[in-house]
């Protein structure tokens, strides 16, 4: 989702639990928010056009500071398995920056008769926590190990210093659940259609920011689209484009 303009059609909230006010039974009694709709799918949170140009500037970063280490480097003797070390860990982080830019959300929706409820998070097997720390306490042991071995502190300066930073986000690493919900209907006056990549997205008066639904197949999509058509009021402007954002 976007930040949040003017009058937005989120509120958004935050929580590592899946228990929360805005999905709570109770609460949805309180304001009569009866459910319609609910469904859930998979997919990447991000637009292509954005995705493609963040992998061309990761790659682009992890060079650069590849070949500036090798630079800063190559005075000094008995470096070069550090370098060549350096340049490895610094693709294989990129490597992993580009995979969590096309790593796929889990979508949760609940649409009520007053408005809809969304929980999201990212999509990971199982094993994926204990991986990861596994991966982090390898990548510490590694390279002070290295550094050990040279006799030499100056290596945890380089290439060596990112890695290490990444393994302390993965030794805590936590794959937190975000909640939102859209505004009630009737403050909707905007609505962009996106056959394409199977979204429909409601705006109050910002037509770049908004409350997004991905729907998992046409016949749910048809179905939300009529919905919208008989409880956003009579003026609102349905639009059939791309979405960009």
């Amino acid at each position: 989702m976007h930040k949040e303009k003017a009058c937005s059609s989120i509120e958004k909230f935050s929580d590592t639990s899946k228990a929360h006010p805005a999905f709570d039974t109770s609460h949805d009694k309180q304001t009569e928010n009866k459910t319609l709709f609910e469904w859930s799918v998979k997919s990447i949170k991000f637009p292509p056009k954005e995705i493609s140009g963040l992998q061309f500037l990761v790659l682009g970063a992890g060079t650069a500071f590849g070949l500036y280490s090798a630079w800063v480097m190559k005075g000094l003797p008995n470096y070069a398995i550090e370098v060549i070390l350096g340049f490895a860990t610094s693709y294989s982080i990129t490597f992993l920056l580009i995979l969590l830019l096309r790593q796929k959300t889990v979508f949760i929706y609940n649409v009520g008769s007053q408005k809809a409820l969304l929980q999201h998070y990212k999509y990971y097997p199982n094993f994926a926590a204990p991986l990861f720390k596994g991966i982090a306490i390898f990548t510490i042991l590694l390279f002070l190990g290295v550094a050990l071995f040279s006799g030499s502190l100056l290596f945890l300066i380089g290439p060596a210093a990112i890695a290490l930073g990444s393994a302390r986000f993965l030794l805590n690493w936590e794959n937190k659940i975000h909640h939102e919900q859209s505004l009630p209907w009737n403050e909707h006056n905007f609505v962009t259609v996106d056959r394409k990549r199977s979204m429909i997205i409601i705006h109050c008066t910002d037509t770049t920011v908004g409350f997004e639904a991905r729907l998992p197949n046409e016949d749910l999509f048809e179905q939300y689209l009529q919905f919208l058509h008989s409880v956003l009021p009579p003026t609102a402007e349905f639009t059939e484009k791309a979405w960009e954002w």
